[in-house]
């Protein structure tokens, strides 16, 4: 026994260890950003105050007002293209009153970093992706940041005041900026029409003052919608045409009153979307969005654009920009200096509203000083540079801020530090002007990081420590890394699964040994991380949309298979008849399904139009609402129950201690069909059939407890990805977090919005986790307690092993690759998912849960 307890203490600091190496590592990881400390350096660079008024005078600017309007993730198409919304905003960029551009975010794509890229100029850390999610004043506040805001609040009018209305994010960052403001709240996804009708409704009053020069919209509602519908739901469609609704109201001011005579109105999307609706990576869809600078005085230039546009898989059209060049772009337009710590460069296309030559001139001058200091700062350039490593055309090897020095150099030698002098080509000199710019900012962009080796160190190797002692434990060494993720779990597990049938196959039936891969190949085919072999996934999603009725079906298919499990589960462990069990069985799993319907009716109409319309508008949001907490309430007093009648009841403990454990595991099924989404209910159907294929072969061969952590750990792997996730952010699904929960509550149940988001995201791999309960009962029923609880242990170990080794390998990857640019674009991603992975399905599913249902039931 003493053997037995010292396998569980190791096993208990095995499972600690994991965490602490988790922590450690992403103390190193995701330390902030260092901040660079201007004051002095600009003083003597001339970028501050009086000095670079002196040194570059600022052109008499064409606007002395801007209404700053962002729409939350829209998508550069969703303005430009031919199925948009936003017809009068077309009609705008046709007449050249609008000139619109596509502006590329730099990942993350989440609302917290683009909001400070598009005021501060400058790229954001990946720190962001947790401030983006942290519901706190506290840690999002930047007071004092240079940023556009603040220099156009202190530079120009300053008795005039700065207004906004929108998000409550803008107020959290820069809270000393406005002098008038009301905000939204932003963490609950859900409200996507009060979201935007009060940000609206104070508009007109607004318009109609002459007292603020600056006055900033945020709408959400979009990204709420696309998050719950998709982006090509008809509730995104019906955003658009609200948002256009509200171009037309701000430019109709500008035209059409006196006080707006030279007014500026900026249209901004902060990023795109995926098509599913979600954000946060660096796919084409993601990074781009629309950008439009309008004006009636806009129309002088003589611009003509086609609009719409054709259809771009790339959503880049018009011209394409970098979003942070925003920053000195309205500096230019409305007369303020540039943010030192902009990387942004000034649109060429708006120089055209200054009409002489000589003030596009100090416009270039003015961006080219500002952000070669910027970078003479950053790379610790500040004294005299020696350039003998340039040739005569500033090639200077690997050094790209030599060449942008070097270009800088060349421009003084040939004007005199703030004009061309004579004789030197005006064009010639613009040109040159403009590619330092650009190359500076190409410099700049690189993502700087701040990496505490040494706490990434410590993580790695609190890893392989408790990789080492679970290797000792088992006896074996495994290591396996494969970069295409859920290529290597697609193929790996379909190899495992014909390898199980065939190795069985005196057990079953020829067609029970193709049941398992073909099973497998359908199941990761509803929602691919990738292309599929043979287009399965092309063929089962068009089948699917054009013919909806055939997913209710199925799903409807697999909540009769949940019914029959819980039934006789039920009816054995609580000792109650059969209709009194099946009565049960059907009343969670009805209201499952009608939660779904309403749900689906909310935010997914196109799937039911199969149906009525009188029928569809029966399924309203309240009734939906109504089933889900009746659908909780019967899940409760089940599992109560089943505990209670467990414990006390007539029929003995080595009879119910399996059904119980059935019940249980299927309630908790119901409960994650709950959180799926409607074409994901598929997968319930492909699991169960599954999972009875296994029951039925492993209760007769009786196989060892790694085949059946194995096979666990395959599907696990490989439900994950068939949910439609992946190592993107973007991939991350907030849709069903909030269920059950109102707008007035959200903030107070944070702890179960988070949950409830989790849940919905690890639906696959928390199935078969406690899949693998029932597995691993069957196989060992006709054993002894110690025997039972040893082969428990040796299969959380299995589990153990893999989370150690699958964690250490990301965080090994990710300080060797500490210079590269995947540092940030994958392989941050892919941490913040393993350390998900490690914190809630490692810890609370498969150490926590698990333990406790099989220790409490099966024991």
């Amino acid at each position: 026994m003493s053997e037995f307890r010292r396998s569980k203490m190791m096993l208990f600091l095995s499972n600690v260890g994991i965490v602490l190496g988790v922590v450690v590592f992403m103390a190193g990881y995701f330390s902030p950003p260092p901040r660079l400390a201007f004051g002095n350096d600009l003083e003597q660079a001339g970028l501050k105050g009086a000095g670079e008024k002196k040194r570059d005078p600022q052109p008499s600017a064409p606007f002395d007002k801007v209404v700053f309007m962002v729409i939350d993730a829209l998508r550069s198409d969703f303005v430009y293209g031919e199925d948009s919304g936003f017809s009068f905003t077309q009609s705008l960029i046709k007449s050249g009153s609008a000139i619109p551009f596509t502006a590329l975010a730099a990942p993350p794509t989440l609302t917290l970093s683009r909001i400070k890229a598009m005021t501060q100029g400058s790229g954001q850390s990946f720190l962001d992706a947790w401030l983006n999610v942290m519901h706190s004043a506290d840690a999002r506040r930047l007071v004092g940041e240079d940023t556009w805001l603040s220099r156009f609040k202190s530079e120009r009018a300053p008795e005039k005041k700065m207004v906004y209305y929108g998000i409550d994010m803008w107020c959290m960052l820069y809270p000393e900026i406005w002098d008038r403001y009301e905000t939204v709240d932003s963490f609950y996804l859900p409200n996507f029409s009060e979201v935007d009708s009060n940000v609206t409704r104070g508009l007109t009053s607004e318009l109609d003052k002459d007292d603020w020069k600056g006055l900033v919209l945020h709408y959400l509602g979009l990204d709420n919608a696309a998050h719950f519908g998709g982006a090509g739901s008809s509730i995104v469609r019906a955003k658009e045409v609200e948002m256009d609704d509200v171009v037309r109201q701000i430019y109709t001011a500008l035209e059409n009153q006196p006080i707006h005579a030279n007014t500026l109105f900026v249209l901004a999307g902060d990023h795109g979307m995926t098509d599913n609706g979600n954000h946060g990576g660096d796919t084409p869809a993601e990074i781009a969005s629309a950008l439009l600078f309008m004006s009636p005085k806009f129309r002088s230039l003589g611009n003509t654009f086609t609009s719409p546009q054709p259809r771009n898989p790339e959503y880049t059209f018009y011209s394409v920009v970098d979003q942070v060049d925003i920053v000195p772009t309205l500096g230019t337009l409305l007369g303020f200096s540039i943010p030192a710590g902009s990387v942004g460069v000034v649109i060429n296309q708006l120089l055209a509203i200054f009409p002489d030559f000589s003030q596009q001139m100090r416009v270039l001058m003015r961006n080219a000083r500002q952000i070669v200091t910027l970078l003479r700062l950053k790379h610790g350039l500040e004294g005299p540079i020696h350039l003998d490593s340039c040739d005569s055309t500033c090639h200077c090897g690997s050094d790209k801020a030599r060449r942008v020095l070097c270009l800088w150099e060349r421009f003084s030698s040939v004007g005199s530090g703030t004009a061309p002098s004579e004789g030197v080509n005006t064009d010639d000199a613009s040109r040159l002007l403009q590619e330092i710019c650009v190359e500076a900012q190409r410099v700049l962009s690189v993502a700087h990081n701040n990496l505490n080796l040494g706490r990434m160190a410590a993580g790695i190797m609190v890893l392989v420590l408790v990789v080492f002692f679970l290797l000792s434990a088992l006896g074996f060494q495994k290591s396996e890394h494969m970069e295409e993720e859920h290529r290597f779990w697609y193929w790996t597990s379909l190899a495992w699964f014909v390898y199980l049938g065939l190795r069985w196959l005196p057990s079953g039936t020829r067609v029970g040994a193709l049941l398992l891969p073909l099973l497998h190949v359908v199941g990761q085919s509803v929602n691919p991380a990738g292309e599929t072999p043979w287009a399965a996934g092309t063929h089962l999603h068009s089948f699917l949309d054009a013919s909806p009725l055939w997913l209710w079906i199925l799903a409807a298919g697999a909540h009769v298979l949940a019914v029959r499990t819980l039934s006789e589960a039920i009816g054995v462990a609580v000792g109650v008849g059969r209709y009194a069990s099946t009565f049960g069985a059907c009343l969670v799993c009805g209201l499952t399904v009608l939660f779904k319907i309403c749900s689906t009716h909310t935010f997914n109409p196109e799937l039911l139009e199969f149906l009525p319309m009188r029928l569809q508008s029966a399924f309203s949001e309240e009734v939906g609402n109504l089933a889900l907490w009746s659908m909780w309430s019967g899940l409760l007093a089940l599992c109560i129950v089943l505990l209670v009648r467990y414990r006390t009841g007539t029929v003995s403990v080595s009879q119910a201690a399996s059904p119980v454990l059935v019940g249980i595991v299927e309630l908790a099924n119901v409960y994650l069909r709950a959180q799926a989404r409607p074409k994901s209910l598929i997968l319930f159907l492909i699991f169960d059939l599954q999972l009875h294929w296994l029951l039925s072969v492993f209760s007769k061969v009786r196989p060892d407890t790694s085949t059946i952590s194995l096979t666990v750990l395959l599907l696990t792997q490989s439900a994950f990805f068939s949910g439609g996730r992946s190592n993107s952010l973007a991939s991350l699904d907030m849709m069903n977090g909030y269920n059950g929960i109102s707008h007035t509550d959200s903030m107070r149940n944070v702890l179960l919005v988070s949950l409830q988001t989790i849940l919905s995201n690890w639906i696959g791999p928390v199935w078969w986790s406690l899949a693998g309960l029932r597995l691993l009962s069957a196989t060992t029923a006709a054993k002894s307690r110690h025997v039972k609880a040893r082969c428990f242990l040796e299969y959380l170990t299995y589990q153990t092993l893999y989370s150690a080794c699958g964690v250490l390998a990301v965080m090994a990857s990710c300080l060797w690759w500490r210079d590269d640019g995947v540092l940030w674009t994958v392989l941050a991603p892919k941490y913040v998912n393993v350390a998900l992975w490690v914190g809630f399905h490692q810890l609370l599913v498969n150490v926590l849960l698990g333990m406790g249902l099989w220790f409490g039931v099966v024991m």
